[in-house]
């Protein structure tokens, strides 16, 4: 089956189709739910001409491509150029993906070509492209609960926010898990009095975007004689 990119991009991962997915609703992961599974399906297609940022450090590539029939090995070649007389990589690689890490902003070329057990190469692949632009805008972060100066009546707290898809967000200096659709929320164990909380959105690019929230927690010895004195 034929997958492309231009259709896979008609999701806008909004959530409205949470309520009638039955793998959902029973497993409540949003991995199972249908923006989950496309945007795992987003992760194994190579899209032709994909752009990549990087701001602090060079962007890694992963280039990757549909099995040859009867293949042994494959060879990949990158280039600066469309004719491919600037080649940065040649290798041979055993097996679907090749990591390539690029240097400078530009478009690079690449194409890739199958080799059987009696070393019989086939013809190239059409010639695909990759993106790598400068980007040094940090990635959205907005945490949505709890509010500021919250005052929590339990030691626990779900502290839950949104950020761009495919960022990583770490709360406390702890990684949390970040949906397709770049909501995340992680649990919080508070101590007596007031807690601070920090939120840290890193994108593909490396830019970060940080938060904080003070929570404060006045104990359950407090909060039993408060309510005792009522």
């Amino acid at each position: 089956m034929s997958i492309r990119a231009e259709e896979l991009s008609t999701c806008i991962s909004c959530g409205l189709c949470l309520n009638d997915c039955p793998t959902y609703r029973i497993l409540g992961d949003e991995a199972d739910s249908p923006r989950g599974r496309i945007a795992l399906i987003r992760t194994l297609v190579g899209s032709d001409g994909a752009t990549y940022g990087f701001a602090r450090r060079a962007p890694r590539v992963e280039l990757k491509w549909r099995p040859a029939e009867r293949a042994r090995s494959y060879r990949v070649v990158v280039s600066a150029d469309r004719s491919f007389r600037s080649i940065f990589a040649d290798e041979r690689v055993d097996g679907t993906a090749f990591p390539v890490r690029v240097q400078q902003p530009g478009t690079y070329y690449w194409r890739v070509r199958a080799q059987d057990a009696d070393g019989f190469a086939g013809p190239y692949s059409a010639v695909r492209s990759v993106k790598a632009v400068y980007d040094d805008t940090p990635p959205p972060l907005a945490i949505l609960s709890p509010p500021e100066m919250f005052v929590s009546p339990s030691p626990g707290v779900e502290l839950k926010g949104r950020t761009e898809r495919d960022a990583r967000v770490r709360v406390n200096g702890q990684k949390a898990a970040v949906g397709p659709d770049g909501s995340f929320s992680f649990s919080i164990t508070l101590k007596e009095g007031v807690n601070l909380v920090t939120v840290e959105a890193i994108d593909a690019a490396g830019n970060s975007e940080y938060g904080k929230r003070l929570i404060t927690y006045k104990g359950s010895k407090r909060a039993t004689a408060s309510l005792s004195g009522n």
